[in-house]
């Protein structure tokens, strides 16, 4: 028996971009746009999630848009990797991030951990020690820059 074929993700950083209008997305469409893209694309890097826990009202419009089958490589906050460095209180905050985008559930794909270009030789502990420490039930990505 052969296995089964795998899944191709294809997606960009985003679900609404200006340029887009007229070409890839309809006008007068606007707050809609993540179910129209969803359409031509099966996933989607969510880097607004770097930049601040998105709302459970905003979580639970992206929930009725995006259908069972599509995926969001969400990025961790840069609370998590940016100021705290995985360090004290990451936890905490990765925590609350993946309790947030929870209603997803199966839409969620892998999260990256995104690290700062700053983040060197001295910071693998710290790494290492964060990646033991990462809930089950996600897949991650660690980017180094």
């Amino acid at each position: 028996m052969s296995a089964p074929s795998p899944v191709l993700r294809v997606g960009c950083p985003m679900w609404a971009h200006a340029p887009w209008v007229g070409r890839f997305l309809s006008p007068g469409n606007k707050g809609n746009e993540l179910a129209e893209y969803a359409g031509w694309c099966n996933a989607v890097e969510g880097n607004t999630t770097f930049y601040a826990v998105p709302s459970a009202t905003t979580v639970a419009k992206w929930a009725s848009q995006a259908p069972s089958d599509f995926r969001f490589a969400f990025k961790a906050p840069r609370t998590v990797t940016h100021d705290l460095r995985l360090r004290a209180g990451a936890d905490a905050a990765l925590g609350e991030f993946l309790d947030r985008i929870e209603p997803l559930g199966e839409r969620i794909g892998p999260v990256q951990v995104q690290l700062p270009p700053s983040f060197g030789p001295t910071d693998l502990r710290a790494l290492a020690e964060f990646l033991k420490r990462l809930p089950g039930g996600h897949r991650w990505v660690v980017e180094l820059r």
